[in-house]
């Protein structure tokens, strides 16, 4: 029984998690915006200065899809970024001023596109579910640490080109 609500869980979250994107990402779609470009002007007016690589683990894209867009945000004058002193490979982003005055604009319209997928809820209920996501991550996230520095990383497999 416990593997089908485990099952359940992981269902229901990957399904709100599709029907936040999609209902976030129309709204900001409107006023030029994608939800990826929020997510990381989001976390970056919450903290001076984020990594790169933990941008990528946040708005769940690949490294190399998140170097285009901080690439696109530096050009827009969104954000700006340095290279670590200790590791060269290591990027740093920064919000800017503009980002930051577009992250205020956006907010708003964001919270407006949440609103409606969690008015089934009362607000105890919400500060619940949000306790309980909470947890549920903190787990998560040290589960995949103990993972990662417990298994070796599966070997690299070249993709073979078509004739």
């Amino acid at each position: 029984m416990l593997n089908q609500v485990h099952r359940e869980i992981t269902q229901l979250v990957t399904q709100m998690r599709r029907l936040c994107s999609l209902t976030v990402n129309k709204r900001l779609h409107v006023v030029g915006c994608t939800l990826h470009e929020y997510a990381v002007l989001s976390r970056l007016a919450h903290e001076s200065e984020v990594a790169q690589g933990e941008l990528a683990f946040d708005a769940a894209l690949d490294p190399a899809a998140v170097s285009r867009l901080v690439r696109d945000m530096t050009e827009s004058g969104l954000v700006t970024t340095r290279v670590s002193p200790q590791d060269r490979r290591q990027r740093y982003v920064k919000i800017t001023n503009k980002g930051r005055a577009l992250e205020r604009t956006l907010s708003p319209v964001v919270d407006d596109a949440l609103k409606p997928l969690l008015s089934g809820l009362s607000q105890p209920e919400e500060r619940q579910f949000l306790d309980l996501l909470k947890r549920a991550h903190e787990h998560a996230v040290a589960a995949q640490a103990e993972l990662d520095s417990s298994e070796p990383p599966p070997p690299r497999t070249r993709k073979r080109r078509s004739a």
